[in-house]
């Protein structure tokens, strides 16, 4: 078997190929007797993702719009926030992580931005895109399998923050 491609890691392209026989990789991989799978899933990116849901209710100003737009006067949205995880390994009980420790993340919502006005509960424009950065920066230190927040304001509208 031939397997030709490549792969970008932190802005560096690295092109590969991997030979296989029936005896092993006749390649420089043979010598420390990976698996074919386990080469392409270091190299090629993580095999498992989770997300998980929460929402509230949240009024804001966008203070910084002209007078006539909408979003200048105060308004509000039933947001829809989803938390986004990967891993390329599982933990002990076969979980990227379990949903139920991301409670910490309902529990900040309820307390910090549920039926709040946000120009109050952060210190720059509560548009969408600085709500999933405010999110993410909140609980990255915490988890560090998050790799992305999402909120939508509306069910046609969604902003997706990935660093």
């Amino acid at each position: 078997m031939l397997v030709c491609g490549h792969f970008k890691k932190k802005n560096l392209i690295c092109y590969f190929y991997i030979s296989t026989t029936n005896t092993g990789f006749s390649s420089i991989f043979e010598q420390k007797k990976l698996s074919l799978q386990n080469i392409l899933k270091t190299f090629c990116g993580v095999m498992y993702r989770i997300s998980k849901q929460f929402s509230f209710s949240a009024s804001h100003i966008l203070k910084h719009l002209p007078e006539d737009h909408p979003c200048a006067r105060m308004h509000g949205h039933n947001y829809r926030i989803v938390v986004h995880l990967k891993s390329q390994t599982l933990d002990d009980y076969g979980f990227v992580k379990d949903y139920k420790t991301l409670n910490t993340v309902r529990q900040f919502i309820d307390e910090t931005l549920d039926h709040r006005h946000l120009n109050d509960c952060m210190d720059c424009p509560p548009t969408a895109e600085n709500i999933a950065r405010f999110l993410y920066e909140r609980f990255k230190p915490e988890i560090p399998e998050l790799y992305a927040v999402e909120v939508s304001e509306t069910p046609n509208t969604t902003c997706i923050y990935e660093p």
